[in-house]
């Protein structure tokens, strides 16, 4: 529904990420995600997803565009990533990181990024998350059409 969270997906920095009507691709809204205040933090939203099996392949892309009211600066940047976890917790430091995108993002046509990774032996599921890191930058992108595939 139009305003409402997209079902299933968590921001974990509310103060930064939310919904766009302004900004979307298709449908009627998008996601934006926000630099924090304070430097060398980031923000972003996941979505959860629990039926995971060692050895599969998962992707998970989104379209994403740079903010032109408040582009990305400075060493600022996007990235998107699998969290593989066992029994609702993250395995180690094990986590599949995708491209990453930034001051060079344009603000009037969108780009599809991706990340894909198999999982590890013993996960059982996974966070997909779109992140932002903002270093010594700051900025905005939206996010929109989130795919996950499982091979």
């Amino acid at each position: 529904a139009t305003g409402e969270d997209p079902a299933g997906w968590w921001s974990w920095n509310s103060d930064y990420n939310g919904i766009a009507t302004e900004v979307r691709r298709t449908g009627s809204q998008a996601i934006y995600v926000s630099a924090e205040a304070k430097p060398e933090s980031h923000s972003g939203i996941s979505y959860s997803y629990k039926a995971v099996k060692p050895g599969k392949t998962y992707s998970f892309s989104c379209y994403i565009r740079n903010s032109s009211k408040d582009p990305i600066t400075g060493g600022a940047y996007g990235q998107l990533s699998i969290e593989w976890s066992k029994g609702g917790n993250e395995i180690g430091d094990v986590r599949t990181w995708g491209e990453t995108w930034g001051a060079n993002l344009s603000a009037s046509e969108w780009k599809l990024v991706n990340v894909t990774g198999v999982a590890p032996e013993g996960a059982d599921g996974c966070n997909f998350a779109v992140q932002f890191f903002n270093k010594d930058g700051k900025g905005t992108f939206y996010a929109d059409d989130a795919i996950m595939t499982k091979k």
